[in-house]
C-alpha cells in the first residue's frame, strides 16, 4: 500500500472514529445525563485529537521512506514525547483554570487520547506489515 493511499484511508477512518466519538460522548453526556461536559468540550477535544493525531502520522509515514529504520524510531520517539508534554500542559493549564469541571475533561481527555492513539498504533502496524508484505512478493 503507497503512503498517500494509506494517508487517505486513515483520515477517512479517523473522520469516522472522530464523528463517532463526539455523538457517543454528547449522546452519554447530555441526553443520558451520566456526566457533564460542555457542548464545546465535546466538540473540541476531539476536533484537536483528530488534528494531532493526523500530522503525527503524516509525519511518521513520510519518515517511514527513510533507509534506516532508526530514522523512523527517532521520529516516533519525538513525536511522542512531544505530543505527551503539550497534552500534559494542557492538562494542567486546563485543571488550574476551570477546578469544577477538570475531573470530568481530564478523563474525557484521556479517553480520546487512548482511542485516537490506539487507532493510529493500529494503522502504522497495519501500514507495515503491508510493506513487508509487498517486499516479500517482490
Amino acid at each position: 500500500m503507497k503512503k498517500k493511499e494509506s494517508f487517505l484511508r486513515f483520515t477517512f477512518t479517523l473522520v469516522i472514529i472522530t464523528v463517532l466519538f463526539s455523538s457517543t460522548t454528547f449522546i452519554l453526556s447530555t441526553i443520558l445525563s451520566l456526566f457533564s461536559l460542555s457542548l464545546s468540550i465535546i466538540i473540541i477535544v476531539p476536533v484537536f485529537f483528530f488534528t494531532a493525531t493526523s500530522v503525527q502520522h503524516y509525519i511518521l509515514l513520510s519518515s517511514s521512506g527513510e533507509k534506516e529504520a532508526k530514522h523512523f524510531i527517532r521520529y516516533f520517539m519525538a513525536s511522542t514525547g512531544l505530543k505527551l508534554f503539550v497534552f500534559t500542559i494542557i492538562l494542567v493549564i486546563y485543571a488550574l483554570l476551570f477546578r469544577s469541571s477538570a475531573k470530568g475533561f481530564i478523563l474525557y481527555f484521556l479517553a480520546s487520547y487512548l482511542i485516537f492513539t490506539s487507532f493510529e498504533i493500529y494503522s502504522l502496524l497495519k501500514f507495515f506489515s503491508s510493506l513487508r508484505l509487498a517486499e516479500k512478493e517482490s
